[in-house]
């Protein structure tokens, strides 16, 4: 705004000296007049810069890892909640309700809908997009083991229903969980670090512009007190 009313003042103090002295050229007031518009052009053009950084890194970082946080808050909510209903044998119903309420925050009623659906949707990062996809799958085959483990626990298999929860096999959901949460991990990282690209790219856009500006400012200045003084001479 301030190198805006200086363009308009320059221009004006040389028309006027135009009316005044008959004299079409100041030099002085030239040289400020373009100085002044470089300035403006400068800023305008780093402040797009700066909107268009801080766009991408919102956009691609900052609501993607808001997301992705929740997403792996609840699925760590479901996993407790699951371990629970097999710790308390038999009196677990209200930490299976509370495994279903974070399962279905988490994925939705398939595994690919909830916080990781609105994840995958957001995600512009190609690798963002197969941590999230890979993030579901696990999501779904936890989703169907799990539905085992209650049948078996149901059914008094207890020690069934322990192995599919903590065994090591591929198929567990602890190791169904692990891969979920990698993934999850894996995509926060990226976008993190796409927000800190673009933050970054934002404040370099700026850096020159700083002392830029000041040393554009000493030019109207100087510029415009010559370029006044040239013309008070000629009445002495």
């Amino acid at each position: 705004m301030l190198l805006l009313i200086t363009v308009g003042l320059l221009f004006a103090a040389q028309w006027y000296l135009v009316g005044a002295t008959n004299r079409l050229v100041n030099t002085g007031l030239v040289v400020a007049s373009t100085a002044a518009v470089i300035g403006l052009l400068w800023t305008a053009a780093a402040m797009t810069a700066v909107t268009l950084h801080l766009d991408s890194a919102r956009k691609d970082g900052s609501d993607q890892v808001a997301v992705l946080v929740q997403a792996r808050f609840a699925a760590v909510q479901a996993r407790a909640d699951e371990t629970l209903t097999l710790v308390v044998r038999g009196n677990g119903q209200s930490y299976q309700t509370d495994y279903l309420t974070a399962a279905n925050r988490l994925g939705g009623r398939d595994g690919s809908q909830g916080l990781l659906g609105q994840a995958r949707a957001m995600a512009t990062d190609p690798s963002v997009q197969t941590a999230l996809d890979n993030a579901i799958r696990a999501q779904q085959a936890w989703m169907t083991v799990h539905r085992r483990i209650r049948d078996a626990d149901d059914a008094g298999q207890y020690n069934q229903a322990v192995q599919a929860s903590i065994g090591a096999s591929a198929s567990s959901s602890g190791t169904l969980f692990a891969d979920l949460d990698h993934n999850l991990v894996s995509a926060l990282d990226t976008a993190r670090t796409a927000f800190n690209r673009q933050a970054s790219a934002a404040d370099s856009a700026l850096i020159l512009l700083r002392p830029g500006l000041i040393v554009i400012a000493v030019l109207i200045g100087v510029a415009s007190g010559w370029g006044i003084w040239q013309r008070f001479r000629e009445y002495w």
